[in-house]
């Protein structure tokens, strides 16, 4: 995750159109360059006031980066306790899976030879609650089989449930186990649901993007934080795209691919740019309350 000086860009409460009361489930790309803060520092907590500082060093106001805070805590993105008259902040537990494979250390687990399987059919005139649904399914691992029915090789079903919640009025969600023959069929089913060629195109724009900025770099221009942050995020979405597949069930290396990549952007941001982030929050009167991760990887 990164940072840098040029190329700053202001952003405002009224540009990011974000809100405590935009939904609970959805997190925009203010909250992930909240919640990416954690990534910069290498920290497992951080007072409020380094997180407006590592943003505000890619443009983001102050008011907006509170507001953005605010919204996670409702969202139970971030847990918050106080010290003294600093507020400090972690990240949930229950998003520590997703920050893994964004990391790109995230281990598949072995196949079990059965799917988690969700079923849904919502009407039309219940939209609101359709992107929900189709928000929530990829983001907790689960492909697109064909319209109305989803499959994930790990079951997430739980948290699927409690973040979707009583289907409305017209609306029916059934959750179960597709269990299957044979690998052969597995894997077909997988290449359907995942379009794992469409993610495989995707991968090769962001690596070809990530080596020219790595030439430039080596040339003297690193570039600033918020360019980074927006490949970054870029690569994140599509990370998302590709759930631990089973190394049985991947006839693509796009697995592969999107562990080496989301690790190469953590190298360039740790070679390039962070050096400044910390040196900004150090400067802080809260710089104690930042408690650093005890496992920083070795990339």
């Amino acid at each position: 995750i990164n940072v840098g000086r040029a190329g700053r860009r202001c952003h405002s409460l009224t540009k990011r159109r974000d809100s405590v009361t935009d939904g609970r489930y959805r997190i925009t790309r203010a909250g992930y360059d909240v919640v990416s803060a954690f990534g910069c520092l290498d920290a497992v907590e951080l007072p409020g006031t380094a997180i407006i500082t590592v943003l505000g060093r890619r443009g983001y106001t102050e008011s907006a980066v509170r507001n953005q805070i605010a919204r996670l805590v409702y969202q139970g993105v971030l847990a918050t306790r106080r010290s003294g008259r600093h507020a400090v902040y972690a990240v949930a537990d229950r998003l520590g899976a997703d920050f893994e494979r964004i990391a790109g250390r995230d281990e598949p687990a072995p196949f079990t030879g059965s799917f988690s399987q969700v079923v849904h059919e919502v009407p039309e005139s219940q939209r609101a609650f359709k992107d929900r649904l189709h928000y929530l399914l990829p983001m907790h691992g689960y492909g697109r089989l064909r319209s109305g029915v989803a499959i994930a090789p790990v079951d997430r079903s739980g948290e699927l449930r409690h973040l979707i919640g009583t289907p409305p009025r017209g609306a029916w969600i059934g959750y179960g186990t597709w269990v299957v023959g044979d690998l052969e069929e597995a894997r077909r089913l997988v290449d359907r649901a995942f379009d794992l060629s469409t993610c495989h195109q995707e991968l090769t724009h962001l690596e070809r993007q990530l080596r020219e900025r790595e030439e430039r770099a080596r040339g003297g221009d690193a570039g600033g934080t918020q360019a980074h942050f927006d490949l970054h995020h870029r690569a994140a979405m599509t990370s998302f795209k590709i759930p631990q597949l089973p190394a049985e069930l991947v006839t693509h290396d796009a697995v592969a691919r999107r562990q080496r990549l989301m690790r190469q952007l953590s190298v360039y941001y740790r070679t390039w740019l962070q050096a400044d982030d910390m040196a900004a929050v150090s400067e802080l009167d809260a710089a104690h309350l930042v408690r650093p991760r005890e496992d920083i990887p070795a990339d």
